[in-house]
């Protein structure tokens, strides 16, 4: 229960890593089992269905507009955040995670974790998703002075929803997961925050189809506040939030995959007065 230590539960489902269907845990169907490990060849996969995704973000935008309808409590705060995590192994073997805030000038934070053993909520069943409860302790880094020491291994673009509730904040994430990236393609990534700044009428953008898997080129025809109007130069228009993730600049050529999250995190101190500890955590 340190200042610094995360709890957080992610929604998902345990699955066999040839055929990526769910796993057989030897769990009746409708029936729960907690565990600390799993037999080889299986994983937990946090990645939900879009529609799942899609549900969950109206379920919560409703509990936010109507309160007394919400079945978790008041929502006390939303946010939404675009946030470009790169994973780097420094020169100590360490694995370090660093932040770029893609909305705003703040600069890029590094952050260490040192994960404890998770637990998992099996539920058996083909359909049904589990729960991964997890906890770690977030250590903050400085960055060296020159980035090129850490070698860069994965980068994840995040448009994150938060909703906030008294005890925990429920988070529901879309990621641009781009694995095994070289230097160059990284900082490619991370010119993405220029260019989403200085995007005007007139200016080559591409834009990512889900249907498709691929990005189209295409260029800025309208700006109106944060919203901007795009016509592709294969056909068709598109109007897309400056800072979504399907907005890219003209180079850019990485084949992004697509996954929607959604984790439930206890807010900081929470479980430090032991008296309401056992509550927080049932309520979690």
């Amino acid at each position: 229960c340190r200042s610094n230590m995360e709890f957080e539960m992610k929604l998902g489902m345990v699955v066999d890593s040839g055929s990526h269907l769910k796993a057989n845990m030897g769990v009746a169907d409708n029936k729960n089992k907690i565990f600390g490990s799993y037999p080889s060849g299986r994983r937990f996969e946090s990645m939900l269905l879009p529609e799942v995704f899609h549900k969950l973000n109206g379920l919560l935008n409703k509990y936010t507009s109507f309160p007394d309808q919400s079945k978790l409590g008041k929502v006390v705060g939303y946010s939404r955040q675009l946030d470009l995590d790169i994973q780097y192994t420094t020169e100590e073997s360490k694995r370090v995670r660093v932040t770029h805030d893609m909305k705003s000038k703040e600069p890029p934070f590094a952050i260490s974790k040192e994960p404890l053993q998770p637990l998992t909520i099996f539920w058996g069943g083909a359909t049904q998703l589990d729960i991964r409860i997890s906890a770690a302790y977030e250590n903050g880094m400085d960055l060296p002075e020159d980035m090129k020491t850490w070698t860069p291994e994965s980068a994840r673009l995040k448009n994150r929803i938060s909703y906030r509730f008294q005890k925990y904040q429920v988070d529901i994430t879309e990621v641009f997961r781009y694995p095994d990236l070289s230097a160059e393609q990284i900082e490619s990534l991370i010119k993405e925050k220029e260019h989403r700044m200085a995007l005007a009428v007139g200016s080559e953008v591409k834009v990512y189809s889900y249907s498709r898997r691929q990005w189209q080129l295409g260029k800025v025809s309208q700006v109106k506040d944060k919203y901007l109007k795009i016509k592709l130069h294969n056909g068709g228009e598109k109007k897309l939030d400056r800072h979504s993730v399907y907005l890219a600049h003209k180079d850019h050529n990485i084949t992004p995959i697509v996954s929607y999250e959604v984790e439930v995190e206890l807010l900081p101190g929470v479980l430090s007065n032991e008296d309401t500890r056992e509550e927080v955590i049932f309520d979690w």
